[in-house]
């Protein structure tokens, strides 16, 4: 029985001197940190580069909006030199021009249409200049069947009338304010562009500032729990080591008291 006690005290004493291991939620929290600031950092990144994506996208676009819009202007100027070569001359090789781009510039305008078709503005000068672009075609072709007929004075009269002439400012004036419109729209995506590449990079090094500053945290929290805990844990070897000691002298004195009560007996006896 003594034994027992002695034994179930001891147990007890360890026990009592065992350190607790809650756990420690800011700890915890702490050591996820980097993992969901860099996952934080991916998404955002990631967002970013699709925008910069898009953007890229949206540059390339307006600017084939701008060669095209360039390039049926100059070709309705071709048509229109060529007629007036023709009629100045009569040769048919000064209708070439005239001939390679008559049918051209309207095909030119259809795809200015579809490529601007979510650009209300474009969409509305584009209405506007479709008609005077279709008028000065038919136009030209007046001039040239007249000539080629053999009617010099028709074709002149034609041009004297002057309405050839101011089909032509018009569309100049409607291709003019496209080009303005598209410019505008230029600078507005390289903006954006700058704007989102800027994003980025602050992203980058926000992130990667604190990243660094928290794993400095989770790097000193780690040693001072190492720390801490060795230091407990030689704590309790020592009082591990005291109690020993003291069951052991304990048991010594013990067996030492029996042994003098068994000796007190015999002599009793005796």
């Amino acid at each position: 029985m003594p034994a027992q006690v002695a034994a179930t005290r001891r147990r007890t004493d360890i026990s009592a001197i065992m350190p607790s291991h809650e756990p420690n939620e800011p700890g915890r929290a702490l050591v996820y940190a980097p993992a969901l600031l860099m996952l934080g950092l991916v998404l955002f990144s990631a967002v970013l580069f699709n925008r910069a994506d898009e953007g890229r996208t949206d540059l390339r676009r307006i600017e084939k909006i701008r060669v095209t819009t360039m390039r049926a202007f100059s070709e309705l100027q071709d048509a229109e030199t060529g007629q007036r070569g023709y009629l100045l001359t009569g040769r048919e090789d000064y209708l070439a021009p005239y001939l390679a781009e008559k049918d051209s510039v309207m095909l030119q305008l259809d795809e200015l249409r579809r490529m601007t078709r979510d650009e209300p503005v474009q969409q509305n000068l584009l209405a506007q200049l479709y008609p005077v672009v279709n008028r000065r075609m038919r136009l030209l072709d007046s001039t040239v069947a007249e000539r080629r007929a053999g009617d010099e004075a028709g074709a002149l009269a034609i041009v004297i009338s002057g309405r050839g002439q101011a089909l032509m400012d018009s569309a100049r004036k409607i291709f003019g304010q496209m080009r303005r419109v598209e410019t505008r729209m230029l600078l507005l995506s390289e903006d954006r562009e700058r704007k989102d590449q800027r994003r980025l990079q602050y992203a980058l090094i926000i992130g990667v500032v604190l990243s660094a500053i928290i794993s400095l945290l989770v790097s000193n929290k780690l040693a001072n729990d190492a720390t801490r805990h060795w230091l407990m844990s030689a704590e309790l070897q020592s009082r591990v080591d005291m109690l020993k000691s003291q069951s052991t002298q304990r048991t010594r004195t013990s067996g030492e008291t029996r042994g003098v009560s068994g000796e007190t007996a015999v002599n009793r006896d005796s």
